[in-house]
């Protein structure tokens, strides 16, 4: 397998798509063409994990019989190709990124129109340069990212809890209606993030305490302290691998990486529509990773603990809403107080994604390509956790005993 991609000119890369894309993407486009031109363009102040270009691909169609008349258009894509974090393949197994999110597209979203349409796939496992996704720009349609990355208004956190709760819907009619081939898309699925043992898994235990030695040295009760730092100081194993372990009859289809920078939100006059994009790291368990990640990385603190209950009753109503779309009558197993008791247990699963990544959306720290290409884990936790320094301590532990005083740390407070 090829451990590094250096990234290519626009001439070569027009050469690329040339030999590589373009005859194979003409073949999709549901229309005879006399002949097809492109432009290239690319994102620019972004950070993606993969290599990302738009293309404006212009079609000359053929000429109707006996008429001078021919159907020419223009369509817009995003395409994405391995980058340059291939070169670090033991923290982001890139391979298996593609992998997921190529099987999203072949087998589950059937360009259904709540996704964006893939035009083109391939996936080599052998030549990571011949991994590629072309599919629709939904900014031609009016979809866009929150102008905020954090803190973002109350009515685009509801609808982002929508748009979650069908997703978690389809997946759950597709498992009663068709457990058979569902099943087999669930084990096709790769994991692409938690590793047992890892750099990463160290950095995860040591940033979580930062919440807990907060609270010691303000001489926060004793035993609460000691509890929770005895839980923390191995939270990759309590909190991430126990909450995306699936547990039935709840375990469902999740994005796996649900936050603001993968949903796009269209508004109009009446109303606020949104689309989730990116499902590289899709995976099979319960619906509150997926739900904690957004409300602790994305909403304001005041939204999460003030109108948890319109937030949560927003999500619930589109999953059942959805689930009768589907043609489920049977309801009962995805009762309110199931779905919450099952958010509840593992909702500190977002709170620990939010003790890394909420300093860089913030500003207090930076991310970049070189950090992870060459993981320091020591020092990058050792950075994180002094990111934003004592206000944001104070924060985080705040927002800990926010989750025990809402029922969040009961399976922790009774069994140590």
């Amino acid at each position: 397998m090829a451990n590094s991609i250096v990234e290519i000119n626009k001439d070569e890369l027009n050469v690329w798509l040339k030999s590589n894309i373009i005859d194979k993407l003409a073949k999709n486009l549901d229309q005879p063409y006399e002949n097809i031109t492109w432009e290239v363009s690319s994102p620019e102040n972004c950070f993606y994990l993969s290599s990302v270009v738009f293309l404006k691909v212009n079609i000359e169609g053929k000429k109707i019989l006996n008429s001078d008349e021919c159907q020419d258009k223009c369509i817009y894509l995003v395409m994405k190709r391995p980058g340059i974090l291939m070169a670090s393949q033991t923290l982001l197994p890139i391979a298996s990124l593609f992998h997921n999110e190529i099987l999203f597209y072949k087998f589950i979203s059937h360009n259904n129109s709540e996704f964006p349409r893939c035009y083109y796939y391939s996936e080599d496992k052998n030549n990571l340069n011949n991994m590629v996704i072309v599919m629709e720009n939904i900014g031609i349609k009016g979809y866009e990212l929150c102008f905020k990355s954090y803190d973002i208004p109350f009515e685009y956190v509801i609808s982002a809890m929508k748009t979650i709760g069908k997703f978690h819907a389809m997946s759950y009619a597709m498992k009663k209606h068709k457990p058979e081939s569902f099943f087999k898309i669930i084990e096709d699925i790769e994991e692409s993030r938690y590793f047992p043992g890892d750099d990463f898994s160290k950095y995860i235990n040591l940033i979580a305490l930062r919440p807990v030695e907060w609270l010691r040295k303000q001489n926060y009760d004793k035993v609460f302290v000691d509890s929770m730092e005895n839980y923390m100081s191995n939270a990759f194993t309590n909190v991430m691998i126990d909450a995306i372990t699936p547990i039935e009859p709840l375990a469902t289809l999740c994005h796996g990486d649900f936050t603001r920078n993968n949903i796009f939100y269209h508004k109009t006059e009446n109303k606020l529509e949104s689309m989730l994009i990116d499902f590289a790291m899709l995976r099979y368990s319960s619906p509150a990773i997926d739900i904690s990640t957004f409300l602790y990385l994305n909403c304001s603190n005041a939204d999460r603990s003030q109108r948890f209950n319109e937030i949560f009753e927003a999500y619930h109503k589109s999953l059942i809403e959805n689930l009768r779309e589907e043609g489920i009558d049977d309801l009962e197993e995805y009762s309110y107080e199931k779905i919450l008791k099952n958010y509840k247990r593992r909702a500190m699963y977002g709170f620990i994604i939010a003790l890394f990544f909420l300093p860089i959306l913030r500003g207090y720290t930076t991310f970049s390509l070189e950090d992870t290409v060459n993981f320091d884990y020591v020092k990058a936790a050792r950075s994180t956790k002094k990111a934003g320094g004592d206000d944001l301590s104070k924060e985080f532990s705040e927002i800990l005993l926010e989750l025990r005083d809402n029922g969040c740390l009961h399976h922790v407070c009774d069994s140590l």
